[in-house]
This record gives structure tokens, sequence and C-alpha cells, in this order.
């Protein structure tokens, strides 16, 4: 519960929790069973910066120490900035597993999404991808 800051809600009914509270309900109770693989498709989507942190940090924390996290994202700043390595997943292209920098390329993603390059600059994502 500490690690998904849910130690004031704990007295409260899941009934009663927002869609963010029983989100992050959902991942302490995932955190909690202490498999060596956890995975999770979207833990922090709708969630407050705060908490994504939080629950990335976690589930870094949990695949150093004890396993694998497999986590399914689309914000590709935060995979970048907080996976170890990337499966890019696209129909009519082969899977590629890789670390982040190597998987988020412009082009490849440009291609992938079939977005223009320039985006990537105009958006500041390329100076997050490069890191």
């Amino acid at each position: 519960m500490q690690t998904c800051g849910l130690e004031a809600l704990a007295a409260r009914r899941a009934d009663r929790l927002s869609g963010g509270e029983l989100a992050r309900v959902h991942i302490a109770r995932l955190l909690a069973v202490e498999h060596r693989l956890l995975l999770a498709d979207e833990p922090i989507a709708n969630l407050d910066p705060r908490y994504q942190l939080d629950i990335l940090a976690a589930l870094r924390g949990h695949a150093r120490s004890r396993g694998a996290a497999l986590v399914v994202l689309h914000d590709l700043n935060i995979a970048a900035r907080h996976c170890d390595r990337l499966l890019l997943l696209a129909a009519d292209h082969s899977p590629l597993c890789d670390t982040p920098a190597r998987v988020l390329s412009a082009e490849r993603i440009a291609e992938v999404f079939k977005v223009p390059l320039g985006y990537f600059h105009e958006a500041g994502i390329a100076a997050a991808l490069a890191r």
C-alpha cells in the first residue's frame, strides 16, 4: 500500500474509490503477490504524474530484485525513460526487441506509426528518445 500511495485510503471501500485510486489498488495487489514475472497492461493510464513515476519505479524495482516485469505502454517517452528493453510490435513489421535507443529511432517510429519525421522534433520527442 505504501509503494502505491494508498495508506490514506486503507479504510475506504473499493466502490468509493476514483478510477485512479482503484488502478493503484490493482497495482498494489499485483506487487504484493511476489511473483517472479509481473504482467501489466497500461498500468499508469489515467494516473497523476506522481503516481505514474511511483508505479514505474515499483515495477522496475521488482524486475531488478525478483525477476521481470512485462509492461505494455503506448507512451514512447515513458517507455524510453523507464524500460531496460523494449519490444516493438506493429502490423507489417518484424517484431524488434532491444534497448530503447535501438528500438525507438525516429526513422523507425515514423515508419511504424505513419507520422512525419519532423513531428519528433516539433513535439520534443526526439530529445527524449535520444536518452
